[in-house]
């Protein structure tokens, strides 16, 4: 994205008031001085908020990419063991999966890159396994059980909806937070608008949400807010 005296946004607002100062004594339009420095003020403003923004689409992508990254990590070093025992088998269900999941990465980045949050682009989905198309699974699911199977051998079961704990921990804790201060909100126009049964529904509903999220598992996928939660 570039700006209108983009060479000026660099400076401080003492060096950009220092500096249309000598625009002046220079003789330069006054009134062009003035839009030049109102127009560089509103251009800083305009990057912090966009940068802002920015940051946070990338935040909530992460939620949706770490566990999809995760999963990536695993099947590349499940193809480095080599299993004398239906290797063809293994090897082509191994490989269709990593071409999932590869293109799937391209595909969130593509939409975070157009700055648009999980939540803006779909509700619905809370984990990466909710973007890939159900037939697709069926193919994947598909090669991996043409593997024969033998007594205690480790079975990969592809499209796991899990994330690592340590940021379920986090995300959880977040999570619980933001509803409770909904929760307070709620109970707030409760007290104000007593007749009032759908904010009486609504503080109902919050209360079930805070139960459910306290019986998360250690690996669900944990949603940015309260609503995205499958109650």
């Amino acid at each position: 994205m570039s700006y209108k005296y983009e060479h000026l946004m660099r400076l401080t607002s003492n060096e950009l008031h220092n500096h249309c100062e000598r625009l002046l004594r220079k003789g330069i339009n006054p009134l062009l001085v003035a839009d030049i420095k109102s127009t560089v003020l509103e251009n800083k403003a305009h990057r912090k908020s966009h940068r802002a923004h920015l940051k946070q689409v990338h935040n909530q992508w992460r939620v949706i990419m770490s566990p999809l990254m995760h999963e990536k990590k695993a099947v590349r070093s499940l193809s480095y063991y080599k299993n004398a025992k239906s290797p063809e088998q293994r090897s082509a269900a191994l490989e269709a999966y990593a071409l999932v999941l590869d293109t799937l990465e391209q595909k969130l980045k593509a939409i975070e890159r157009e700055g648009t949050t999980p939540m803006q682009h779909d509700k619905t989905k809370t984990h990466w396994t909710d973007y890939v198309p159900q037939h697709i699974k069926d193919r994947v699911c598909a090669l991996f059980d043409a593997i024969p199977h033998y007594p205690r051998q480790k079975v990969k079961h592809p499209f796991p909806r899990t994330m690592p704990e340590e940021q379920h921990a986090k995300l959880k804790a977040r999570l619980i937070q933001r509803t409770e201060k909904d929760l307070r909100r709620a109970k707030q126009d409760a007290l104000l608008n007593p007749d009032n049964e759908e904010i009486k529904a609504l503080v109902k509903r919050i209360t079930d949400a805070l139960v459910f999220i306290d019986k998360l598992e250690p690996n669900e996928p944990v949603p940015t807010t309260w609503h995205g939660l499958k109650i």
